[in-house]
């Protein structure tokens, strides 16, 4: 279904004015032939006819894009339902075990929070499907022995490669990744080979894609969560707001948990 709608969507961006325009040059040649029906009276038979063949196309054409686009529109509300359908299958135990951590104590919360760090880790990539070979991680922040901020990885999902931590040291990777979090950014890379931004970089990475997005409520921030794909085209722009979604959702359990 996923590759049906593509190619739909793909055919109406790209390629519907092929009938509109034949379609327009069809009705060119109808009103051609059928204004010199009787002039002169010979070729009322033939002009006829093929006034009524161009009439004929130009209605058949014109139809063709409606149906073309309406098969577009259909496709674009099955996906959108398939969407929500997997959301809500995904999402439903993460939603559950925040109601109940509201009357846990602390230390239950803590083991709460493992859970559904867990549970967004595997949910992810059930709700974005075409993602190849990906990569779920949810990072948290912490401090390290020196002082600085860093991102460890809580848990990851999907291909085993282990994800490094990140710090804040000035002028470095983590803490361009750090900006991005302050600023409530989600950031989404498709080629990180082809990238300009501050802290991507490819050299040693097994993954070309990916979406981050902060965990984070008001001014406090918890941590990160990512899915990196090693195939381009396995994301795209209208998977941030699934990631986001989620991030939301990491930080209720995190705000929660630190109560």
């Amino acid at each position: 279904m996923q590759i049906i709608y593509l190619v739909l969507v793909w055919s109406v961006d790209h390629l519907s004015w092929v009938p509109s325009l034949l379609g327009g040059v069809s009705a060119v040649f109808a009103a051609y032939f059928w204004s010199i029906v009787g002039d002169p009276p010979q070729i009322d038979e033939g002009a006829q006819h093929l006034g009524v063949l161009f009439t004929g196309l130009t209605l058949a054409f014109a139809g063709f894009v409606e149906v073309w686009r309406r098969q577009a529109r259909n496709a674009e509300r099955t996906e959108a339902s398939q969407i929500r359908l997997l959301l809500g299958d995904a999402a439903s135990p993460i939603v559950d075990e925040l109601a109940k951590m509201a009357s846990m104590n602390k230390l239950q919360r803590g083991q709460s929070l493992v859970k559904v760090v867990s549970n967004v880790c595997a949910a992810i990539p059930l709700v974005l499907p075409d993602a190849k070979q990906p990569r779920v991680i949810v990072y948290a922040i912490e401090n390290d022995p020196a002082g600085y901020r860093r991102l460890t990885a809580l848990n990851f999902f999907g291909r085993p490669d282990r994800p490094a931590a990140l710090t804040d040291v000035p002028r470095s990777r983590g803490a361009s990744i750090f900006k991005v979090i302050a600023d409530g950014e989600t950031v989404f890379e498709p080629d990180i080979r082809r990238s300009t931004r501050p802290g991507v970089q490819s050299a040693g990475k097994k993954y070309l894609t990916f979406i981050s997005s902060p965990i984070i409520t008001g001014t406090t921030a918890f941590g990160m969560v990512s899915i990196d794909c090693p195939i381009v085209g396995s994301l795209d722009q209208n998977d941030k707001p699934v990631v986001e979604f989620f991030a939301n959702l990491l930080a209720t359990a995190f705000a929660l948990s630190r109560r």
